[in-house]
Order: C-alpha cells, then sequence, then structure tokens
C-alpha cells in the first residue's frame, strides 16, 4: 500500500498548493488518493494516451469522492502510468476493479455515489479478486 508520505511527498513535488494541515482531512486526501490509484491499477496499460474522464467513475465505483487532483496524483505514484487529467495511457476497454481492491480503505463506500445513473455501464468487463 502507498504511504501516507509517499503521497505527501509526490504532492509537494507536483501542485503549489499546500496539503490540508488539520489530520483527519490530510488522511481523507492520502485514502482519496488511494482509491483512485487502485481504479487506475486495474486499468489495461498503453502506448497512447486516450482521454477518458474518469473521476465520476472512480466516485461511483468507491462510493466517495474522489477530486481530479487526487487522480492525477494517483498517476505521479504509479510508474506504469503518465498522462494529464484526462488523457492517460490506459485502454478505452474499461475493466470494473473488483471492490476487494479498497475494502480495507476507511472512507470508501461511506458516501452516497453510485452507479444507478448511468444509462449505459462504461464497463467491458469485471476484475476477478
Amino acid at each position: 500500500m502507498i504511504s501516507n508520505q509517499q503521497i505527501y511527498k509526490v504532492h509537494k513535488a507536483h501542485f503549489d498548493y499546500p496539503l490540508p494541515t488539520y489530520t483527519v482531512l490530510k488522511k481523507q486526501k492520502a485514502d482519496r488518493v488511494r482509491i483512485a490509484y487502485e481504479w487506475l491499477d486495474a486499468q489495461t496499460k498503453t502506448t497512447t494516451q486516450n482521454k477518458i474522464s474518469i473521476k465520476h467513475l472512480v466516485e461511483s465505483w468507491s462510493g466517495h469522492y474522489i477530486s481530479r487532483n487526487d487522480v492525477q496524483l494517483a498517476v505521479y505514484l504509479n510508474p506504469l502510468l503518465r498522462g494529464k487529467y484526462p488523457s492517460f495511457n490506459i485502454s478505452n476497454v474499461l475493466i470494473e476493479p473488483s471492490v476487494e481492491r479498497i475494502k480495507h480503505i476507511p472512507i470508501a463506500f461511506t458516501q452516497n455515489y453510485n452507479n444507478e445513473n448511468w444509462h449505459v455501464n462504461p464497463y467491458s468487463k469485471k476484475e476477478v479478486a
């Protein structure tokens, strides 16, 4: 698992704004990045970048708010990924990650985000845990 210190270090290197000073908010930020990292990690990596707005997909999957910067920070942390939101080197054929990836993250599934409002399921297949 990615440590808080790794997340804070990469944040400081890539973003102009400071992390929250309140400990609980700082920990929640790290958890949101971990959630985005897990979603991205489940996707097939490509040699070219595809424009996919994934923020809402990650929120629906995880049951928690995720910012675009959380997603971008997760990309910086993953050595197999590159790009700037919303263009990353992941396949357009999306994989729905197993929720097992984030069951240990305290903020997962604590907010009312779900995929029931999707008109079309964006995933081509499900990850098997």
